[in-house]
């Protein structure tokens, strides 16, 4: 039999993301006491949902009504390209990149619970599907991940009905929408490399221009979450782009018919929102070192003799200790009880100690 390393790597690589997806998605509902008999998809998408969530109902069933046609025609290497695509696109680039922030929040929200009802739909529709390619880790995955949250499910993924499409979910104008919203952060990310600005680190603003109205109109609507992902300050639609200088400004041509002007010059606040950034990047790695878990909170201490890191501690010290659960931040002598690590960052030298605070 004939064995390509290559391909069994790929498909490792996609199982591995399928795995990282229900990990993230049963850390946090177990966190936030989930119950999908409870939390029902049916009254939260209503009254929670935002614009995200419904796209990822639409695209899923988009996906299952393609998947279902193609198993049928027995084209069988067609279904299984649109589940790859569900898990690796839709799911972890996609969505749980844009509900990262609401599920974060310690507080009890609708919309966190209509995206937790949302995911878990996708998800258990999704390990269904992919059960006649992968049995074993989807069979796994059921009993650890779906038979948990619901104890009277099947006690087998391969003793369910495959999922039926739900038309009403479907919402092809709002699915266009999204992919000209992602193919936008993919071409600012290019933009970043071109130019040497790490995604972490904010820009000011973005200036796209969009021949069609009605792309125009629908964009308006999903302004906030290019904002989020491509971490620009202010982006703005626009038909007609007045000012674009080189000096000030990157240019570049969207794949999508559309124009980019990104800007590229920071001023001191941005460069300490930066820094900031990058401090909680480096708390974070230390979190996931220490074994703390997801709500577990600590204190931390510096020690550094950059006044530009000093600057940006105090001047972004709520988003510090929010983005890494702290209940403060002591600039100053770190005691022997912390676990401490030196990092470098943008060539300044910052010693960082975190240490446990009892809740």
């Amino acid at each position: 039999m004939s064995v390509d390393p290559d391909e069994i790597a790929e498909t490792r690589s996609v199982l591995s993301i399928l795995w990282n997806v229900v990990k993230f998605a049963d850390t946090y509902m177990t966190l936030d006491r989930f119950d999908p008999a409870v939390h029902r998809l049916e009254g939260l998408i209503d009254k929670g949902g935002l614009i995200e969530d419904r796209w990822l109902l639409s695209r899923f069933n988009s996906r299952l009504r393609r998947f279902i046609d193609y198993m049928n025609n027995m084209e069988l290497h067609m279904a299984a390209r649109e589940w790859v695509s569900l898990i690796v696109d839709d799911l972890s680039h996609g969505y749980i990149r844009l509900i990262r922030r609401r599920v974060w929040t310690e507080e009890s929200r609708e919309d966190k619970y209509a995206a937790y009802a949302v995911l878990y739909y996708v998800i258990k529709g999704a390990l269904i599907m992919g059960s006649a390619w992968y049995p074993h880790i989807t069979e796994y995955l059921w009993n650890a991940f779906i038979r948990k949250f619901e104890r009277n499910e099947s006690e087998s993924v391969h003793l369910t009905l495959l999922p039926q499409v739900n038309e009403k979910y479907i919402d092809e104008k709002l699915e266009g929408t999204f992919e000209l919203l992602f193919a936008m952060f993919s071409d600012i990310a290019e933009m970043r490399n071109r130019i040497k600005v790490k995604l972490r680190w904010p820009l000011a603003r973005a200036v796209i221009k969009v021949e069609n109205a009605s792309n125009l109109e629908m964009l308006g609507q999903v302004r906030h979450l290019l904002e989020y992902l491509a971490n620009v300050k202010d982006v703005e639609f626009v038909s007609k782009i007045e000012q674009c200088n080189e000096e000030e400004y990157a240019r570049a041509q969207g794949r999508g018919g559309y124009e980019i002007c990104l800007s590229k010059v920071m001023d001191k606040k941005l460069y300490y929102e930066a820094l900031a950034r990058e401090i909680v990047r480096r708390i974070q790695t230390m979190r996931a070192k220490a074994n703390l878990k997801v709500d577990e909170r600590i204190r931390v201490y510096v020690s550094t003799g950059s006044d530009d890191l000093v600057s940006a501690i105090k001047e972004f010290m709520g988003y510090i200790t929010n983005e890494v659960r702290a209940m403060d931040i002591v600039i100053g002598n770190i005691p022997a009880s912390a676990f401490a690590m030196d990092w470098d960052i943008e060539d300044m030298k910052i010693r960082i100690g975190i240490e446990r605070v009892a809740q």
